[in-house]
């Protein structure tokens, strides 16, 4: 039943390549999906080559699993590359220094295999090693990617805020990638450190069972919403004529100078767009192309415009709290980090600054 199971995956992550690299949904981000695709159907590969043929065979063909499980080390160049992807960050030639662990890797394991034909790595301690080195580089890639994006918070939240599906979408997919590895470490502890190889083929059949659902559900989105996987190109051929575009803008500084929607902490791209009328893709395609900012980046500039006339008015009594709430921050961190990109200087050194004057 497993190799059924494990043949089926294999055919359908084949499909969903194919439909990745399709001349419609041909982009950056489903590209490095794709890859990663492949990068799983070679650990299933892996899997369903060890359950179909019997020890004595394996420890004379035994190079290609160790191989395979090799591959595991592009899992985590391949997320977050895959986090930058989706928001449009452009990768440089120097990004593929962290493919370096998996190739240095496969060097090793061709000069060993070369010098010492018929080397065991599977039924060896390089097993032990290459497994945790995979477990240890995989935790710091997911990771890094999880400071990524709360680094880019704001960017990100725009890009998903614009449909529901690519929340869940991008939720389960990063939910899926953590669960992966916990299930690999789990796999790990069970064959190479406890030793206890009666439980071996449910952890790794739980491993597959994982990635066999998790790939399922991009089979899912694949064909019931296509379009979540072709949204950026959707995006940027969005046109807006001349004279509906200005209409936006003109509304957008009402909103923004006479109603002060930025003033409530809770405004969001969603929110203001409904204010405007407009579709949230189209005011974020406005914001990023006539104002070149991020929605976040867009309404601070209001908020520490209005604190900083506030607090160069000598008149008005107002402490520096009640001056961050007025304008619409929540958090003190985050007034005085957007006040200081501003203005160039704390609230407190502009304040002080007036007075001493």
């Amino acid at each position: 039943m497993l190799k059924l199971a494990g043949v089926l995956a294999i055919f359908q992550m084949v499909l969903l390549m194919l439909f990745f690299n399709s001349r419609k949904n041909r982009n950056s981000s489903n590209k490095i999906l794709s890859l990663i695709l492949l990068v799983y159907s070679m650990q299933i590969c892996s899997i369903v080559f060890m359950s179909v043929f019997p020890q004595d065979f394996l420890e004379h063909y035994n190079l290609f699993p160790a191989v395979c499980n090799q591959f595991a080390l592009l899992f985590g160049p391949l997320l977050f590359f895959y986090s930058k992807a989706i928001i449009n960050i452009q990768l440089k030639r120097w990004d593929l220094l962290h493919f370096a662990p998996f190739v240095m890797m496969i060097l090793y394991m061709t000069v060993r295999e070369i010098l010492d034909p018929g080397y065991l790595f599977w039924f060896s301690p390089f097993r032990l090693y290459s497994s945790g080195l995979i477990l240890v580089h995989g935790l710091i890639y997911i990771l890094i990617t999880l400071v990524g994006i709360a680094r880019k918070a704001s960017i990100y939240r725009e890009y998903i805020s614009q449909t529901r599906d690519l929340k869940i979408l991008y939720g389960l997919l990063l939910v899926g990638f953590i669960s992966l590895w916990v299930l690999k470490f789990n796999t790990f502890l069970f064959m190479d450190i406890w030793r206890r190889y009666k439980l071996c083929p449910f952890t790794m059949s739980l491993y597959f069972i994982a990635g066999f659902l998790f790939f399922n559900i991009l089979v899912y989105f694949a064909l019931i919403k296509p379009e979540l996987f072709n949204w950026k190109k959707k995006y940027r051929n969005t046109n807006i004529a001349q004279g509906k575009r200005q209409q936006i803008i003109d509304e957008l500084k009402r909103l923004l100078e006479i109603e002060k929607v930025y003033s409530d902490s809770s405004v969001t791209l969603t929110v203001l767009a409904n204010r405007a009328g407009i579709s949230v893709p189209y005011l974020s395609q406005i914001i990023n192309e006539e104002f070149k900012v991020s929605f976040s980046d867009f309404i601070n500039s209001y908020r520490i415009k209005e604190a900083e006339t506030l607090l160069s008015e000598t008149h008005h009594k107002f402490t520096i709290q009640q001056i961050m709430y007025d304008v619409g921050f929540n958090s003190k961190s985050a007034f005085n980090n957007a006040f200081r990109k501003y203005c160039g200087c704390t609230p407190t050194e502009l304040k002080e600054r007036v007075l001493s004057n």
